[in-house]
């Protein structure tokens, strides 16, 4: 009884490993499949599941990925979800920087843009209950410092809710008691040699800026010091991380 038990278990084991898994699609495959859902099907909710399943799974295959990550981009763009799908376009600009024609392709997609042209965000509250803050591309530095009043130095604390650590300028967006502000701190360049990287300051983190209002009312600022946890991770002269 116990001799047949044994040879069946074993018989069934034998047979399991001698059964192939199927084959794993390639990433060439799961962008085809997810143009389809996108382009084809309608299946947009689909369609992002696949682009993200690439860029997570297949970060080696650069083309294949910073295609996947574009069009996530765009079907976000599509569905309407404005916060979620600047994000993933931002990303696309960080982790595929060399892919210029896709970016400037999503770019020229279009966003939304600040209402009525008075604050430089608009706001999008996401299905949890959090308030993304979305911005419209941000001035060239040239002359970037006379856009500011150096003698109104004020402070703020508030949580950061997007970073934009992209040329010519990092800016940091903090709320602040539910008014948002969007700080210029320096280059990338000088930003990265002073020991910066794009989780030093992160979405959530509380912050305390001081900084030079701009000259025209809005809500901008040019930050002379960050401060986190008590610590200053940023002036105009130095930038050590936290």
């Amino acid at each position: 009884m116990h001799k047949t038990f044994a040879a069946a278990v074993l018989g069934a084991m034998l047979a399991a490993a001698q059964t192939q898994a199927p084959a794993q699609p390639t990433a060439a495959e799961l962008l085809q499949k997810g143009i389809y859902a996108q382009e084809v099907a309608g299946d947009l909710d689909g369609a992002a599941k696949i682009y993200r399943q690439i860029v997570d799974s297949h970060p080696t295959q650069r083309e294949i990925a910073a295609q996947a990550q574009y069009r996530l981009g765009m079907t976000l763009l599509e569905k309407g979800d404005a916060a979620i799908a600047s994000q993933e376009i931002q990303r696309l600009g960080w982790d595929f920087p060399d892919y210029k024609d896709l970016i400037a392709a999503s770019k020229n997609a279009g966003g939304p843009t600040p209402a009525g042209g008075m604050m430089p965000y608009t706001t999008h509250v996401m299905p949890t209950g959090q308030t993304m803050y979305v911005f419209s591309t941000p001035p060239t530095p040239q002359s970037h410092d006379s856009e500011f009043d150096f003698t109104k130095i004020t402070t703020m604390t508030g949580t950061v809710v997007q970073l934009q650590f992209t040329n010519p300028i990092v800016w940091v967006a903090v709320n602040s008691n539910g008014n948002g502000m969007r700080v210029s701190l320096a280059s990338p360049n000088s930003l990265t040699q002073g020991g910066w990287t794009r989780s030093t300051v992160k979405l959530g983190d509380q912050v305390t800026i001081t900084g030079a209002p701009a000259l025209d009312g809005s809500q901008i600022m040019q930050a002379t010091s960050v401060s986190y946890n008590g610590m200053v991770i940023f002036t105009r002269s130095s930038t050590p991380t936290k």
